[in-house]
């Protein structure tokens, strides 16, 4: 089987002060370097698509993974309107070979290879597999047109996360249906539930988390110089 990473690294910015988010250094090294370092490191990925608006910048920074790693096959491609738009541009990018699609933000720089193989793993296993993390905030749903409707069992809930894992063929028939359907989602293991397939969730734990302010970089960063001082 090969597995092909694609690394979404398209956003704006916009919540971060329009700040190039996968620049942004933890510790003297930028979040890019750090997801390139994981994927490389995993020891399914064959290729790694990197989809952003900057091939040069982001170029630079792989060259030395590119060198490093010379059986994983490098791909630069432009970003797309939406996170859909992106992901289904990466994921058309990868190889004609590929069976494997592995769709991750940029912007979570703290994913391990291990947890790489997991999701690999239970992909393999089930077609489809996602990262995620347990809901430890109680949650409310609140229509502003109605009130407040109702609060979930926090038992039953789950946050999100990347990478997404997917068999290739599964992706594409899904956003097939998503396009035909004209729904957009902004995740992609809901396109797939949507379509008819089971997705299968992976605890990649809290640390995994998404940096869209600038306080989540402030707490990257402390997390980094703990992790250097042997603290955590």
């Amino acid at each position: 089987m090969r597995v092909s990473a694609v690394i979404l690294g398209a956003g704006s910015g916009t919540r971060m002060g329009k700040v190039l988010k996968p620049f942004i250094k933890l510790g003297g090294v930028t979040l890019f370097e750090m997801v390139l370092e994981a994927f490389c490191s995993s020891k399914y990925i064959d290729e790694i698509v990197v989809v952003s608006n900057f091939e040069d910048k982001f170029r630079e920074k792989a060259q030395p993974f590119a060198e490093k790693y010379p059986n994983i096959n490098f791909i630069y491609s432009k970003g797309g309107k939406t996170r859909a738009d992106s992901s289904f541009t990466g994921v058309k990018a990868t190889g004609r070979k590929t069976d494997i699609v592995a769709v991750h933000d940029c912007a979570r720089p703290f994913i391990t290879a291990t947890q790489i193989d997991s999701l690999v793993e239970e992909c393999l296993a089930t077609g489809a597999a996602c990262a995620c993390t347990a809901v430890t905030d109680t949650i409310k749903y609140n229509n502003k047109d109605v009130g407040m409707v109702y609060t979930p069992e926090r038992k039953y809930l789950l946050a999100v996360q990347t990478p997404q894992v997917f068999l290739k063929k599964v992706y594409i028939a899904s956003y097939g249906v998503s396009v035909k359907d004209e729904v957009e989602f902004t995740d992609e293991s809901s396109m797939v539930e949507r379509a008819g397939f089971k997705v299968s969730y992976v605890d990649c734990g809290s640390e995994n988390m998404k940096l869209t302010t600038e306080y989540d970089v402030t707490m990257a960063k402390a997390i980094v110089s703990l992790k250097k001082q042997g603290k955590i």
